[in-house]
């Protein structure tokens, strides 16, 4: 009787502990969630009056110019961080809505590469057929599935290397693949690289980011009754054995495959 009183009170004590700590957790992500949410004002007005000043490009010192881009580029990097902590915030609160429709393949892809691989920096090299299925998918949210993806290779490339984008249909579902020429992702941490903040050792000296595009690209397509998979190595290359990313979602005449929204 002794040892289940003892044991009684302990576990009481763990189930104190686990709401205490569950407390917090919803602390820390209301306190993400409402920062975040002052700063995207901020930021809307920085980028407008960056927008109005760089229209008139041609009348500015070249110096001038140059830090005004710069000061661009960072402000729409960091409003698209803030409207994915909160974008995050609202998934994991259930509180995130999809519109799901039927989505046409090509025309999404090359919007959304053109949008995260801006001025032609970087070739890309296309497989991607005209008669694909439509997708039964959240137009939006697919649109900034595939910019992460391109974003994360393009991050992750050497210069001059290509970025291949393909797209199959197979197994009533269409596949999206983004594919780069990088340093690869190693087995043993294949399996952590699409968690929260998540960032591999290798990638150290790699352009700073904040380990939450891929973790996002994953949930994304989760929440709208796809999948996000990973292959590396994917060239014979040892110096550049790359990666391929691939979204599977189901197509358009089979949306009861897919759940609600």
């Amino acid at each position: 009787a002794e040892r289940t009183a003892t044991l009684e009170e302990r576990n009481a004590e763990l189930a104190q502990a686990n709401a205490e700590l569950q407390q917090l957790d919803q602390m820390k992500s209301d306190f993400v969630a409402l920062v975040s949410h002052e700063l995207r004002a901020p930021l809307t007005a920085l980028n407008g009056g960056l927008e109005m000043a760089l229209q008139e490009n041609e009348a500015l010192p070249s110096a001038t110019r140059r830090t005004l881009e710069a000061m661009a580029r960072e402000s729409e990097r960091l409003t698209r961080f803030v409207q994915t902590i909160l974008d995050l915030s609202r998934m994991e609160a259930g509180k995130l809505t999809l519109t799901l429709g039927p989505v046409a393949a090509l025309p999404l892809l090359q919007r959304a590469v053109e949008a995260a691989l801006p001025d032609g920096r970087r070739s890309v090299q296309w497989d991607v057929p005209n008669d694909l299925p439509p997708l039964w998918a959240d137009e939006t949210y697919l649109d900034e599935i595939v910019r992460n993806l391109a974003r994360n290779a393009d991050k992750y490339s050497p210069p001059g290397r290509p970025i291949h984008i393909a797209a199959r249909a197979a197994d009533g579902g269409v596949r999206l693949s983004v594919i780069d020429h990088g340093t690869g992702i190693p087995p043993e941490i294949q399996e952590h690289i699409f968690e929260r903040f998540y960032r591999g050792a290798h990638r150290e000296s790699a352009t700073p980011g904040w380990g939450l595009g891929l973790y996002f690209a994953r949930r994304l397509a989760e929440a709208q009754g796809g999948q996000v998979a990973l292959r590396s190595p994917v060239f014979p290359d040892p110096a550049a054995p790359g990666a391929e990313f691939t979204v599977t979602l189901t197509v358009a005449d089979s949306p009861e495959e897919c759940g609600d929204a």
